[in-house]
């Protein structure tokens, strides 16, 4: 099976050929931040106990207090499958702070710092359904931290540290038990305008471009390939970033260019691909192709008071992710997917017109998210999902 292979010398082929039209090559610099995230070790887990513990990647102290797992009611939602509660779920959080609210997160202004509650809400076709999923925002918030620490020394991220407690004395607010495990504090950016795509196998509209027009976001790709096939090289497509309610737009790279300028454009693909390549090779560990990914970036000043691209929201998770079972994988047809593909397929049948308002879900429907929802995590990371409440 030809798979791409994240060390061999067609990632850095690929890397060496991000920018064609204008003969670009990586820097010195660029190659050896690249080489370093290929080989940067993963935190390891010190407490092989199997209990639940608030030992969050991000967590400011590993703290060995095991943590409550009686469930908050935020919001009813109808027991499912053989669970002997109602499942609970978090579809908008309420502190008394500035909030902006996007489709899964509200932001909360804290200053310098934001506060980032990742909700249960969940979104599709960029319209924000009408029930969430339980867990979802606690796999977001600790995948997301788990994969900002394996990669903070290389991609500097907006992390500073993951709720794991009720005492938190620099929050000016008292955050419940609802909030440990989903909300994370960060350093305030300001965003790129721009969604940030790798695309590392041939799926989804890209497979539907392709049949159309032998193209993946406009850029030519060689005839005769199949669906679920892997590219020859990731492919860098960038779209542009709409508010709740409105849809992203793929866009070229120099369209990009267009918008942020040519040096932040050039940094969000460089470590975009770079990204991508690890996040590859650390999900074949884990028994999953990462067919694509979706980042999102900010700048800020660095301790050198120099204005810094950074990764910023959330990175890899099943929101953000394509993410395939390696044993069951199949090229040439469409592939099972522990993110929100199967949430998709079912709305693309219903024939709803992907227009607000969605559709509610079904226990089923929601069940299935959740579970491969946290089956990623838990298969990823190897560790057990801290649950809110």
């Amino acid at each position: 099976m030809n798979l791409p292979n994240p060390q061999d010398a067609s990632v850095r082929a690929a890397l060496a050929t991000l920018h064609p039209l204008r003969g670009f090559s990586p820097t010195d610099r660029q190659q050896e931040l690249y080489d370093a995230l290929l080989s940067a070790p993963c935190r390891p887990d010190d407490d092989d106990s199997g209990a639940d513990r608030l030992s969050l990647p991000g967590s400011v102290e590993d703290n060995p207090r095991p943590l409550p797992r009686r469930p908050i009611i935020l919001s009813t939602c109808p027991k499912i499958g053989s669970e002997e509660f109602a499942m609970t779920v978090m579809m908008e959080s309420n502190l008394d702070l500035p909030r902006h609210s996007g489709k899964v997160r509200d932001i909360y202004d804290l200053g310098d710092r934001l506060l980032l509650v990742a909700t249960d809400r969940v979104s599709a076709f960029d319209v924000v359904l009408p029930n969430g999923i339980p867990d979802k925002g606690c796999v977001l918030t600790q995948m997301s931290a788990f994969w900002f620490d394996a990669t903070e020394s290389v991609v500097p991220n907006h992390m500073i540290r993951v709720i794991d407690s009720t005492d938190n004395p620099d929050i000016p607010v008292e955050l419940g038990p609802e909030y440990i495990g989903r909300s994370m504090l960060v350093k305030k950016c300001e965003p790129v305008k721009l969604e940030a795509i790798v695309r590392g196998y041939l799926a989804g509209s890209g497979w539907a471009e392709y049949q159309r027009d032998g193209t993946v976001c406009g850029i030519p790709l060689p005839a005769g390939l199949t669906e679920s096939e892997p590219l020859p090289n990731p492919i860098f497509t960038p779209s542009t970033k709409g508010e709740v309610g409105e849809h992203d737009e793929n866009i070229t790279y120099e369209q990009a260019v267009g918008i942020v300028g040519e040096d932040v454009a050039n940094t969000v693909k460089v470590r975009s691909m770079a990204l991508y390549t690890f996040g590859l090779s650390r999900a074949q560990e884990a028994g999953f192709f990462l067919a694509d990914t979706k980042f999102e970036f900010g700048t800020t000043q660095n301790e050198q008071g120099e204005d810094e691209v950074i990764l910023i929201d959330e990175a890899l998770t099943p929101d953000s992710s394509r993410f395939w079972d390696a044993e069951i994988y199949r090229p040439g047809q469409s592939q099972p997917s522990y993110d929100k593909q199967p949430l998709r397929d079912w709305l693309t049948g219903t024939g709803w017109d992907k227009e607000p308002p969605g559709p509610p879900l079904p226990d089923d429907v929601v069940e299935n998210i959740r579970s491969r929802y946290r089956t990623a995590y838990e298969r990823v990371t190897g560790r057990d999902l801290i649950v809110a409440g």
